[in-house]
């Protein structure tokens, strides 16, 4: 997490069947440290899709700010932090 923090590269809330996986102080943590965050599905059908939501979700449980939340960013925000890629 640190090296993230470091290179400002955004950590994943990943909800391709790995919620109950997902260790909450480790969350705590990034979120603390004031990562950035991005939520995927990791989709493989059209009806995984909406696991994005329940990351999302997660993320306000945390109470990550939508600021932090690179799905919340407009297209001008996120093609400005991938220029520092």
């Amino acid at each position: 997490m640190r090296l993230c923090k470091e290179h400002n590269i955004a950590v994943e809330l990943n909800g391709r069947g790995c919620l109950a996986q997902i260790d909450p102080s480790w969350i705590q943590e990034a979120n603390d440290m004031r990562l950035l965050f991005v939520c995927g599905a990791d989709a493989h059908i059209p009806q995984e899709l909406s696991e994005v939501n329940t990351m999302l979700q997660l993320a306000e449980k945390f109470t990550i700010p939508k600021q932090r939340i690179l799905n919340y960013w407009s297209k001008l925000e996120l093609l400005d932090w991938c220029k520092d890629r």
